[in-house]
């Protein structure tokens, strides 16, 4: 049976106290055709000198700092894996991460093997459950819309990843998201993998961690993809909906934050997508609400009812 090659890709930006462990995670796989590929993105601290000592054991090279995106399509030009795996520098792999995913792969009931995965560091006390995906269901895309899989959650054919570019390079956060819908529109399927293979380091304020920073990036990223789908005719009615709804819950949680700016504009790229400008985000009292007194006013509404009942309910003597 032909194994094909995978091709562990590793960008690494100042993560001197991490990138050692991430490496080893990799060279530790159980899965016996692997090549490690670390790109490191301008590093000022001690990283480089420790991807150095790793030798000829993996394959690295250094350059100019760009991002981790641009670090990732790096790693992808110059890898020879016929399938990639992404890790960032504080990520682990778990050592049956491939091996168990690649089964997947070798019996063909995936183009995209995904696994669930939990969370280290700073931001949590140990390890705690985080990364637990459900089975995909019916349209990839409309699945991969409400789903952001993490960086290494997946495992990729190159060839696919390829087609579609990569990661852009102009996006500030959420390029994992992006990338993955616009593999969805190529028709890939998905297979789940339903155990915990992979540990993602929280670090307090962190561009990733930043849920409202995430969001910013959602009209950059569903608006391009929805005008290409309608140019050539992929957009029916559910995925109209879907496009619309993912853009109005963004559009509610800036307007719950502050932002109701953004929350407008976010609304009205919604009503662009699809007519009802995504009202199916609403429980039938809010929708109602939103009717009469537009967004803004019902998102202060709704979160003065929400922590009402939540001062009721830790009131003593209650419950």
């Amino acid at each position: 049976m032909n194994m094909p090659r995978v091709s562990i890709i590793i960008p690494c930006h100042n993560a001197e106290p991490y990138v050692r462990e991430a490496i080893q995670s990799a060279l530790d796989q159980t899965y016996p055709h692997v090549e490690i590929v670390v790109i490191d993105d301008g590093s000022t601290d001690g990283s480089p000198d420790i991807i150095r000592s790793f030798g000829d054991r993996i394959r690295w090279e250094t350059g100019p700092n760009g991002g981790a995106a641009a670090a990732r399509n790096r790693g992808l030009a110059i890898s020879t894996g016929q399938m990639i795996q992404f890790a960032d520098a504080d990520d682990l792999l778990n050592p049956h991460k491939i091996e168990r995913q690649m089964k997947q792969v070798l019996a063909k009931s995936g183009d995209m093997v995904y696994s669930d995965g939990n969370t280290i560091g700073t931001a949590s006390e140990g390890d705690e459950p985080r990364y637990v995906y459900p089975e995909p269901d019916g349209d990839p895309l409309l699945f991969l819309m409400k789903t952001n899989l993490a960086t290494p959650s997946p495992l990729h054919w190159k060839e696919h990843l390829v087609a579609v570019g990569g990661f852009r390079t102009d996006l500030v956060c959420a390029q994992e998201y992006d990338l993955h819908l616009r593999l969805a529109c190529r028709g890939l399927s998905l297979r789940h993998v339903p155990e915990q293979l992979f540990s993602v380091r929280r670090v307090r304020d962190s561009v990733s961690s930043n849920y409202s920073r995430v969001l910013q990036q959602y009209p950059i990223i569903l608006g391009p993809i929805y005008e290409k789908l309608q140019a050539g005719g992929g957009l029916n009615e559910e995925r109209k909906k879907a496009f619309a709804e993912t853009m109005a819950r963004a559009a509610r949680h800036c307007i719950r934050v502050g932002s109701a700016e953004n929350g407008l504009r976010f609304f009205e790229q919604a009503r662009r997508m699809h007519p009802d400008g995504g009202l199916g985000v609403y429980r039938r009292p809010a929708r109602l609400l939103r009717h009469f007194l537009g967004p803004v006013l019902t998102e202060r509404i709704v979160m003065f009812v929400r922590r009402h009942r939540k001062t009721t309910r830790e009131q003593p003597g209650r419950s």
